[in-house]
This record gives structure tokens, sequence and C-alpha cells, in this order.
């Protein structure tokens, strides 16, 4: 079921992208990297807070 749904968001993401240009491919990259910086620093501090 789990795999089912990330298959359709993953078909409707690949859709919305297939015409970007490579510097807006390179972009959204870059935005998904930051993301995943902040959202994963803020989990270690959050933790490290927890746990002192």
């Amino acid at each position: 079921m789990m795999n089912e749904a990330f298959q359709r968001i993953e078909s409707q993401f690949n859709t919305r992208i297939e015409n970007i240009s490579e510097e807006e491919l390179k972009e959204i990259e870059l935005a998904l990297e930051l993301l995943q910086k902040k959202y994963f620093m803020k989990k270690i501090i959050l933790n490290f807070n927890l746990e002192h």
C-alpha cells in the first residue's frame, strides 16, 4: 500500500519536472539538499537538548 502511494507521488513529480531546464533541476537539487540539512540538523539539536 505504501509502495503504491510513493510510486504515485514519484510519477506525479516526474511528470511535473519532465520539461524543466537543467538550471531549474540544479536549483531543485540544491533546495532539497538545504531542506535535508536543515531537517537533520534540527533533529540532531532537538535530540541533543532532550538528552541533556
